[in-house]
This record gives structure tokens, sequence and C-alpha cells, in this order.
């Protein structure tokens, strides 16, 4: 079995929503754990594990391919 990602046609902004919100809801991405550090910029401390933005399956590192669901994951900044 071959898996497939489906392909959306470009990124829909709702009326009172940024750029940004819409495209981190449309586009496939990992999501890093993180826990709350002082000594840290910005006050946490991002770790080695992330989630897939679609599937939600949990990695120890990124991928350019969520290895559980197939799709192709993007940089967001």
């Amino acid at each position: 079995m071959q898996n497939r990602q489906i392909r959306k046609k470009g990124v829909r902004v709702g009326k009172n929503e940024s750029a940004m919100d819409a495209l981190v809801g449309s586009v496939p991405h990992w999501i890093h754990h993180k826990v709350e550090a002082e000594g840290y910029i910005g006050g946490y401390k991002y770790l080695p594990q992330c989630d897939c933005s679609e599937c939600g399956f949990t990695s120890n590192i990124e991928h350019d391919v969520c290895p559980h669901c197939g799709a192709k994951m993007h940089l967001i900044k």
C-alpha cells in the first residue's frame, strides 16, 4: 500500500485571522515539545521530541516526511 498525501490548493485566510495562523493550520509541520526554563531565551527549552501536526505521531527527531502518515513536512518559523 502506498502512502499518499492529499494536497490542498492554496491557503484561505479568514476575516479576523492572521496569515501566519492560516498557514500553521493548513501546512503539515512538526510541533516541538517544550518545558519552562528560566535560563533560556523566551523562557522555554525545546526538547528533541515533536508531534506531527497532521496525525499527532510523536517522533524523537524531525524528519522530512512523517514516518506514520507520510505527510511532507514544511519549516514554519
